[in-house]
C-alpha cells in the first residue's frame, strides 16, 4: 500500500501546483457526468424501468376504434382510443379464453367533505385489477367480486393518504370518510407508492358497484380496459378473438378492437421527447471528454522533459506509468464525485420541472449504471489521453528531450488537440442545431392565433354541490349569481361562465341535423353553453350578427357558430339559418372567428355556442374573467368572492389563461429549454478547447511572433493570423458538423412544428452561435500575439 499512498501523494502535489488545470478537467467532466446521469435517471424511471407488478409484459390495453370517427372534426382525437362499456367487460371476463384477467377502471376528481371541500383523485375499478397486477393490501382487504355489481360504502385508501390524512393511525379501517356528500368506510390500505400511470397520485379507491345500473347499458362506452394476456397468447389473437365482442355489441361492424402492452401504451408519448434528451446529454458527456482530453495532451507533452528527467535518474517506466495512473485515478474520483453532487442537485431540480403528464412509475433516483458509465468513460479519457502520450514520451530519448528544454515542435504539439476541438465543434454543431429546431418548434405553435385575448384572463372551474329538489331553472340561476358576483369585484372588467375553458382540456359535442340536409354519415359539433358577454370576456371576433343578449329570452333557441361551421354547413352563408339540436331548432344569430379549446395547432373547429338560460339544463360550472391589471394577483380575491356567495364550492381550477395555453405546450417547451441548456453547455466547452489551443499555440510560437514584429509585421497582421487560424479549426468543425446536423435532425421530424429540419434561420443560428464564441475565445490569445515584445521574445530559449 505504501507506494500507492505514495503516489497519491504525489499526484496530490502535482495537481495543488496547477489547480487551473485540475480544477478545470473536473469542472468540465462533472457537468458532464452529471447531465447524463441526470437525465438518463428520470429515462430510466419512466420508459426502461419495468412496471411494479407482477409479469408487467403481459398486461394489455384494449381501446375500441372507430374508423369512421377520423374524418369527424369533433372525434377525430379519440377514433383510435376509445373506452369499453359495461357489456364488452362482461363478454369478455366471461367467454373470452385471451385473457387470464381481465377488468376495468376509471378515474375521477370528486369533493372530500369536511376539508374546505378539497377534490381529490379517486379510482374506480373492478375487483380483478389489483389482484391481476398483484398488488397486495398492507391492511384490511380488497374488493370481492360481488363489489362489481352491488353498491356498498366501502372504499380503499392509498398508503401515503393514510400516513398524511389519518395520522397512520393503527385503527384505519373501518374509519369514515364522505365523497361527495356519500360516506365510506375504509376497509383496506393500499401498498406505499402505488401508482397507476394517472399523474395525480391516487388516495381513494372505490369498487365498480358503486356505477349506476342506468351507465351499464351496452351504449355507454365509460371505462378503461386492462387485462392479462393467458400464457402463449398474442396481442393479434388476443385481438382477433376480442373483435366480435366489441363490434357486435351494437351491431356496428365498423367498430375494432385495439389491444397494445400496458408498459407501451402509458409510456409512448413520452418516449421519443426523452430519448431525444438523453441523446443530447450524452453528446455533451462526449464533449466534455474531448475537451479534456485536449487538456489532458496539451499538458502532456509540457511535460516532455519532466519524464525524460526521471528516466535519465534510473525511473522505470512502469513506475512513471503508476504515477501518471494515480494522477488520472485522483482526477476521474475528484470529477465523479463533484459530478454526483451535480446529479444530486440536478435530478430532483429536472423532475420538478417536467410536465405533470410523466409516466413515472416509482420515485426518480441517481441511476448508478449510467454514472458508472459516465466514470468508466472519464477514466478511458484520462488513461488514454493524459497516460499514453506520457508514456510514449518516456520511451524517447532523455537526452533529446532535455536539450529541447521541455518544449515539443509546435506543429507536432497542436495536431492532435486541434482535430479533437475541431471534432467538440462539429458535436456541438449536431447539438445546437437540434435545440435551435426545438425551441423554434415552440415559438412557432405559440405564436399561432388562439381566437381569443387569453391576456388578463383569469380562470375558475368550479363543483357546486348539489340542492335536492332544485330544478334545471333554479341550478342555472346560481351560475348567473356567481358571475354577477365575480362582475361586481374590483379589477374586474368582465367575466362570464362556459360549460368548459379554452385549453381545459374538457369540451363537449353535440350531434346535429340542418332541416333540408342529408348527410352520409351522423355529424356533430363542438357544444359550448355560455352565458352573455362570454365573447366580450374572451375577446373573440365577431364576424357576421351579433353576440347573444337580453333579447334572446328563455324558450327560445339562439346560436352563435364559429366561421368553420359556417364555411362547412352553410357555404358560408349561415345567419338566421337553423339546425336541430336534441330536437329543438336553433336560429344562428352570430358567427365568430373559431377558437381553438385544446391546442395551439388546432385546425379551425366546427363548434357552437348555445346561450346558458335557453338551455338551463346544461352545467356551466366554469368562470372566466378578464381583469383590468394582473389576473394572477386577483386570484386569492376572486377564490374568496366566490366562496362568499357558494361556501360549499369546490374549485378544480383556479388560474390564469395563460398558464392554461402554456401547458398544452409544456413537453415541448421543457425538452426545449434542456436542449438549449446542453448546447450552451457545448458552445462553452468547445470555446474553452478552442482557447486552449489558440493560447498554447502563441506560446509555443512566441519567437515566430517576435521574429514577424521585429521584421516590421504590424500587430494587427499578427492578431490576424491568430485569429485566422482559430477559425480554421472552427471551420474544420462546422465542414463536419453542418451536414451532421442536417442528418440527425431528421429524427426529430415527428415532433417538430412550423419549421422544416433543414431550416436556414435555425442553421444560421447555430452558426451564429459557434462563431460568436469562437471569436470571444480566440480574442485574449490574438491580442497577447499582438503585444509580444520581440527582444524578449527573440532572447528567449
Amino acid at each position: 500500500m505504501w507506494p500507492i499512498r505514495h503516489d497519491l501523494r504525489l499526484a496530490v502535489r502535482r495537481w495543488t501546483s496547477r489547480p487551473v488545470l485540475a480544477l478545470t478537467a473536473i469542472l468540465i467532466l462533472a457537468i458532464g457526468i452529471g447531465a447524463t446521469t441526470s437525465i438518463f435517471s428520470i429515462v430510466d424511471a419512466v420508459l426502461l424501468r419495468p412496471l411494479p407488478w407482477k409479469d408487467p409484459d403481459r398486461l394489455v390495453t384494449l381501446y375500441v376504434q372507430r374508423p369512421e370517427w377520423r374524418a369527424n372534426p369533433v372525434l377525430a382525437n379519440s377514433w383510435n382510443t376509445g373506452t369499453i362499456s359495461w357489456t364488452i367487460l362482461k363478454d369478455l371476463q366471461q367467454r373470452s379464453n385471451a385473457f387470464e384477467a381481465f377488468g376495468a377502471w376509471r378515474s375521477e376528481r370528486p369533493t372530500l367533505n369536511g376539508n374546505e371541500n378539497e377534490l381529490v383523485r379517486i379510482l374506480q375499478l373492478t375487483s380483478s385489477v389489483l389482484p391481476m397486477l398483484g398488488v397486495a393490501p398492507v391492511r384490511g382487504r380488497f374488493f370481492t367480486p360481488d363489489e362489481d355489481d352491488l353498491s356498498t360504502d366501502h372504499v380503499l385508501v392509498s398508503h401515503e393518504a393514510w400516513q398524511r390524512r389519518f395520522g397512520g393511525r393503527d385503527d384505519i379501517l373501518g374509519q369514515m370518510v364522505s365523497l361527495n356528500e356519500t360516506r365510506l368506510s375504509i376497509v383496506g390500505v393500499l401498498p406505499p407508492g402505488f401508482r397507476f400511470g394517472i399523474t395525480e397520485p391516487v388516495e381513494f379507491v372505490l369498487p365498480m358497484g358503486r356505477v349506476p345500473e342506468r351507465d351499464r347499458n351496452a351504449g355507454n362506452h365509460f371505462v378503461n380496459a386492462i387485462g392479462r394476456l393467458a400464457a402463449g397468447t398474442t396481442l393479434d389473437q388476443a385481438r382477433q378473438q376480442a373483435d366480435p365482442w366489441v363490434s357486435g355489441t351494437e351491431g356496428l361492424d365498423k367498430k375494432r378492437a385495439r389491444i397494445t402492452l400496458f408498459d407501451d401504451d402509458r409510456r409512448a408519448e413520452s418516449r421519443r421527447p426523452l430519448l431525444l434528451l438523453l441523446a443530447g446529454a450524452g453528446l455533451l458527456l462526449v464533449i466534455a471528454a474531448s475537451n479534456v482530453a485536449a487538456l489532458l495532451l496539451g499538458d502532456a507533452s509540457s511535460r516532455r522533459q519532466e519524464i525524460a528527467v526521471r528516466a535519465a535518474l534510473g525511473g522505470a517506466r512502469w513506475q512513471v506509468a503508476r504515477q501518471l495512473f494515480s494522477e488520472g485515478l485522483l482526477l476521474a474520483i475528484a470529477a465523479a464525485a463533484a459530478g454526483l453532487a451535480i446529479a444530486l442537485i440536478l435530478t430532483p431540480a429536472l423532475v420538478s420541472m417536467a410536465p405533470e403528464a410523466l409516466p413515472v412509475f416509482g420515485d426518480i433516483g441517481i441511476d448508478a449504471r449510467v454514472f458508472t458509465f459516465a466514470l468508466g468513460l472519464t477514466m478511458v479519457t484520462l488513461l488514454f489521453f493524459g497516460v499514453a502520450p506520457s508514456m510514449m514520451m518516456s520511451s524517447a530519448d532523455p537526452a533529446d528531450a532535455m536539450r529541447e528544454g521541455g518544449r515539443d515542435p509546435g506543429a507536432r504539439r497542436t495536431r492532435g488537440y486541434r482535430w479533437i476541438v475541431a471534432s467538440q465543434v462539429a458535436l456541438t454543431t449536431v447539438l445546437l442545431v437540434g435545440a435551435g429546431l426545438l425551441a423554434e418548434t415552440v415559438r412557432q405553435k405559440t405564436s399561432q392565433p388562439l381566437g381569443f385575448d387569453q391576456d388578463r384572463l383569469a380562470v375558475t372551474s368550479l363543483r357546486l354541490p348539489p340542492v335536492p329538489g332544485a330544478t334545471a331553472v333554479q341550478r342555472a340561476a346560481r351560475t348567473r349569481a356567481l358571475v354577477d358576483r365575480v362582475s361586481s369585484m374590483a379589477g374586474v372588467d368582465s367575466a362570464a361562465a362556459a360549460s368548459a375553458a379554452p385549453f381545459s382540456g374538457s369540451a363537449g359535442s353535440s350531434g346535429f341535423q340542418i332541416p333540408g340536409k342529408t348527410f352520409a354519415t351522423p355529424v356533430s359539433a363542438h357544444r359550448h353553453i355560455v352565458t352573455e358577454r362570454y365573447f366580450e370576456t374572451l375577446g373573440m371576433t365577431v364576424l357576421k350578427g351579433r353576440p347573444f343578449d337580453n333579447t334572446d329570452q328563455p324558450g327560445a333557441h339562439a346560436a352563435v357558430i364559429t366561421d368553420e361551421f359556417e364555411r362547412v354547413h352553410f357555404e358560408g352563408d349561415a345567419l338566421d339559418k337553423r339546425f336541430i339540436l336534441n330536437g329543438d331548432e336553433h336560429t344562428v344569430v352570430g358567427v365568430v372567428r373559431a377558437a381553438k379549446y385544446r391546442r395551439y395547432t388546432d385546425d379551425p373547429l366546427v363548434s357552437f355556442y348555445a346561450l346558458s338560460r335557453q338551455l338551463p339544463q346544461w352545467p356551466t360550472p366554469t368562470l372566466i374573467v378578464r381583469t383590468s391589471g394582473d389576473p394572477e394577483s386577483l386570484l386569492p380575491s376572486l377564490r374568496k368572492a366566490i366562496l362568499e356567495t357558494e361556501p360549499q364550492a369546490s374549485f378544480v381550477t383556479l388560474e390564469t389563461m395563460g398558464a392554461m395555453t402554456r401547458r398544452s405546450v409544456a413537453e415541448e417547451e421543457y425538452r426545449a429549454r434542456l436542449a438549449l441548456a446542453f448546447g450552451a453547455l457545448a458552445v462553452m466547452l468547445s470555446a474553452i478547447g478552442l482557447y486552449g489551443i489558440v493560447a498554447r499555440s502563441v506560446s509555443d510560437r512566441r519567437r515566430e511572433m517576435g521574429v514577424r514584429l521585429a521584421l516590421g509585421a504590424a500587430p494587427s497582421a499578427v492578431r490576424g493570423l491568430v485569429f485566422r487560424q482559430a477559425l480554421g479549426v472552427v471551420g474544420v468543425g462546422l465542414v463536419v458538423g453542418v451536414p451532421a446536423a442536417l442528418l440527425a435532425a431528421q429524427s426529430l421530424k415527428a415532433v417538430l412544428y412550423g419549421v422544416t429540419p433543414s431550416s436556414p434561420l435555425v442553421i444560421a443560428g447555430a452558426l451564429l452561435a459557434i462563431g460568436l464564441a469562437a471569436a470571444i475565445a480566440a480574442l485574449g490569445p490574438a491580442l497577447r500575439a499582438g503585444r509580444v515584445d520581440p527582444v524578449k521574445a527573440l532572447r528567449a530559449r
